[in-house]
């Protein structure tokens, strides 16, 4: 059932751009993490990162979801794509700046959470009641390939091969195209 479900264009579509955003969200957190390491050397300032995206997650993570619920999804979801994308692109010019990474940090986690609910309520409009679940473990498999592909692959080789700049550029492309993705996916 789970292979039957990829037929499914709409579906297919929210996997793909599932996986492009979420691999950017990733690499972008562990460069983030990397130069903030390269920067401080200090505990104290990692930690600072981890609660910068931490914070808005427990401020708005109701709000945003009521907010979410009362948006046009596709809407919500490529707003907030080309939001991170502007987050990423951000970085490429305040990298060297340890407090516009923690505010641009805390941003792209407030924007996530507009996006996470609005990416949730569409799974249920894009496949059948009984296809649920596969869709859901399916859901589930392309957040760990993209953990994988952006955390194991994309930041570490081109932080190794280039700089951390190159990561960020890399994700604002994969963001862009992850929002251009959900602009095809009717829902």
């Amino acid at each position: 059932q789970d292979v039957r479900l990829l037929k499914n264009p709409r579906f297919r579509r929210l996997l793909e751009a599932r996986v492009l955003g979420h691999a950017a969200q990733n690499a972008m957190a562990y460069a983030l993490l990397i130069l903030v390491v390269e920067k401080s050397g200090s505990s104290v300032d990692t930690t600072l990162l981890v609660m910068a995206y931490t914070i808005p997650t427990v401020i708005l993570g109701i709000p945003a979801g009521t907010v979410a619920d009362l948006l046009p999804r596709r809407l919500t979801m490529a707003t907030c794509q080309l939001l991170r994308a502007g987050v990423a692109l951000a970085l490429i010019y305040y990298h060297g700046d340890l407090f516009y990474i923690y505010v641009l940090a805390a941003t792209a986690s407030g924007i996530g959470q507009f996006f996470s609910p609005a990416e949730s309520a569409v799974v249920p409009a894009v496949v059948r009641r009984d296809q649920l679940p596969a869709a859901s473990s399916l859901m589930v498999l392309t957040q760990v390939l993209a953990q994988m592909g952006g955390m194991v692959a994309l930041a570490p080789v081109l932080i190794k091969l280039i700089d951390p700049r190159a990561v960020f550029v890399a994700c604002a492309g994969l963001f862009v195209g992850a929002t251009f993705i959900i602009g095809w996916m009717a829902t």
